[in-house]
């Protein structure tokens, strides 16, 4: 017994940007894969002119024909929905992970496949349990203005509407994630208190038949208040009642967020199942620029400038996939500029000009990206001959981090040292990130990408990270790591060597 299976031929998207494709009638004797692929956004690239048709290709806002570096999340994904439909009952899942890391895309992906115009015949061919026969995305960041009894209504409404098979393309189905959706709903009536809303919502969902899909794109944006985490705590709770047919899917950045702002759920032992998606790799991040691009790839970037943006992008921003694209394709943008009197790849020089313009930086920031990484990699393959005693212990997994991480936690130690004390506020040492960035003439994250970088610092057993549970700034870190491990780690790096912990050098 299985959902609509994610073929491995047809992997999707690599951005969270990507709106859903249009679908299309299948005419008798239509490939339904084709179909598929038909409704991708194809662009050719000019043989005059190649830079004309890949800036089109490189934006953010196209889909491609692949995800490329995703394939694991996706089988995590695909397992849930399968095993919530065999068995017949609803289940809670969080997708997290730093921004531009696919989250969004994987799951439209899957969410296209259900959706598309011979899902409903697939499930009852394939055997299941209890098919999927609605699926509902809200992006809480475009509805976070509303009321709790207006979300409660709007999400009703969509719920009932949303029947596959029943909407004319996939974009009308997911259409709450337009900026301007909620505005089709100023109309739906509403109940006269929170508490009857939040209980009309629940019964509506738990009369349904058949596996009603909500997906909740950053859902952060609903605990701005304890009445709108009570809608959280409901939705995430309804999975749990006996025969329920729902399913709840909330995509995030923060990495605890259940655990750390949804405690209760625990306690009930209702916490979401949690599918954390990693930062982009360099050599995803180039990947996902050939897949675009495909064969024309060569012609348009030079191969090295391409590798120098994506070393870049992967120190500096986390692996921001969008960031990548971005920096791509107004590097286009500036080839079409010469284009009439020079056709040639895009360089090096072009490429940093555009990576300083989005991430900030100096006049070599790709050289010094690709250094970093470089002396990385020297060090991961030393040999046991080497003069320097091989890393080990923690030292060993501070090396291995990305940039930014590392830069966080030497902040957290600047701050948790230099008092002596038993931990910091996160305000305190996020200044001091700031600091250190600037330092080294690396862009900073804002202070909720900070408190991420700590969540996964603590996650590597790092850092430790106690209240503030609702509110980051309240937070409290202390360091796991010496400062003797960070200058071993550290102590040779080229941009960190000079802004280690006093007391280590």
């Amino acid at each position: 017994m299985e959902t609509p299976a994610v073929s491995s031929s047809a992997p999707v998207a690599v951005d969270d940007l990507a709106p859903p494709p249009k679908r299309r009638k299948l005419n008798s004797g239509d490939d339904p894969d084709a179909a598929t692929a038909s409704s991708v956004p194809v662009t050719e690239v000019s043989p005059a002119n190649p830079f004309t048709g890949a800036k089109e290709r490189l934006h953010t806002s196209k889909i491609p024909s692949r995800l490329v570096g995703r394939e694991s999340e996706q089988a995590k994904l695909q397992a849930f929905f399968e095993s919530c439909c065999e068995k017949g009952q609803g289940g809670g899942l969080y997708i997290c992970g730093h921004p531009g890391t696919g989250k969004t895309a994987s799951v439209s992906h899957l969410l296209r496949l259900i959706l598309s115009p011979d899902a409903s015949e697939a499930s009852s061919t394939r055997g299941l349990h209890v098919p999927i026969g609605s699926v509902t995305f809200l992006n809480c960041m475009r509805l976070s203005s509303l009321s709790i009894r207006r979300f409660c209504a709007v999400l009703q409404a969509q719920v009932a509407e949303n029947q596959i098979g029943s909407a004319g393309s996939l974009d009308e189905l997911l259409g709450a994630r337009d900026a301007d959706a909620q505005d089709d709903y100023t109309s739906v009536p509403v109940a006269s208190s929170d508490d009857l809303a939040l209980n009309d919502l629940e019964q509506f969902l738990l009369s349904r038949d058949t596996m009603t899909v909500i997906v909740l794109d950053e859902i952060d944006h609903l605990l701005t208040s304890q009445v709108k985490k009570m809608l959280l705590y409901r939705l995430y709770e309804l999975p749990h009642v006996k025969n329920s047919r729902v399913i709840v899917a909330g995509i995030a950045n923060t990495l605890d967020l259940p655990q750390r702002l949804l405690p209760n759920l625990s306690k009930k032992n209702m916490t979401p199942e949690t599918i954390n998606f990693k930062s982009y790799t360099a050599e995803q991040i180039v990947a996902i620029v050939r897949e675009r691009l495909g064969d024309d790839v060569d012609r348009v970037f030079d191969s090295k400038a391409l590798e120098l943006m994506a070393k870049k992008v992967a120190e500096t921003c986390l692996g921001d996939c969008r960031k990548a694209l971005n920096i791509c394709s107004q590097a286009t943008a500036e080839a079409l500029l010469l284009s009439t009197t020079n056709n040639k790849p895009i360089s090096i020089a072009i490429m940093n000009k555009m990576a300083n313009k989005f991430l900030g930086g100096t006049e070599n920031s790709l050289a010094a990206a690709a250094a970093v990484s470089q002396q990385r990699n020297n060090s991961s393959s030393s040999s046991s001959a080497s003069m320097a005693k091989p890393l080990t212990g923690m030292a060993l997994v501070v090396n291995s981090l990305p940039l930014q991480q590392q830069v966080a936690l030497l902040a957290v130690q600047h701050v948790f040292f230099a008092k002596s004390v038993k931990d910091v506020l996160l305000p305190a040492a996020f200044d001091k990130y700031k600091a250190l960035c600037k330092q080294i003439k690396t862009q900073n994250q804002d202070i909720a990408g900070f408190a991420s970088l700590c969540a996964t610092l603590e996650s590597n057993g790092l850092v430790r990270i106690t209240g503030g549970t609702s509110d980051a700034k309240k937070r409290k870190l202390s360091s796991l790591v010496s400062v003797a491990d960070s200058a071993r780690a550290l102590g040779d790096h080229i941009m960190l060597k000079q802004v280690l912990p006093p007391s280590s050098q």
